[in-house]
């Protein structure tokens, strides 16, 4: 058996806009991976690591004026994850950090462009004939 990848991922939590017509949408809010950042040798490690990240970690999604540093809380959820509350004035915001242990990984295979001639039927899309009538 190869040895353990531990890593230390932050989850952020962003607003999102969906907008469904042109008159409307909705804000909604969503986490997003932020950072993954591996720490071998071993799991002691990155447990010491993330309680690192979680003490200086500063989202993405923060204030856009003033130079103050937001108070932090970081709240222990177990052993291996911990949730992170900020604030400054009217601002919140708050994220997740993690300790994880890759169990697979797969290297991506890019996908052929599709071309009219690597088409198996000779007709347009790759999945055309899909709905033809006489199937």
């Amino acid at each position: 058996m190869s040895p353990s990848r531990w890593y230390v991922l932050v989850e952020e939590d962003v607003t999102v806009y969906q907008s469904f017509s042109s008159q409307d949408g909705d804000y909604f809010r969503r986490w997003r991976l932020a950072s993954v950042e591996n720490c071998e040798p071993g799991k002691e490690k990155a447990r010491e690591r993330a309680l690192d990240v979680a003490r200086s970690h500063v989202p993405e999604r923060r204030p856009l004026r003033g130079n103050g540093t937001p108070g932090r809380t970081v709240f222990r959820l177990d052993e291996d994850a911990w949730l992170v509350e900020l604030r400054l004035g009217d601002w919140r915001a708050h994220f997740r950090v993690s300790v994880a242990e890759a169990v697979h990984v797969s290297e991506e295979v890019p996908e052929e462009p599709w071309t009219r001639s690597s088409s198996s039927s000779g007709e347009a899309g790759p999945i055309a004939g899909l709905f033809r009538r006489g199937r």
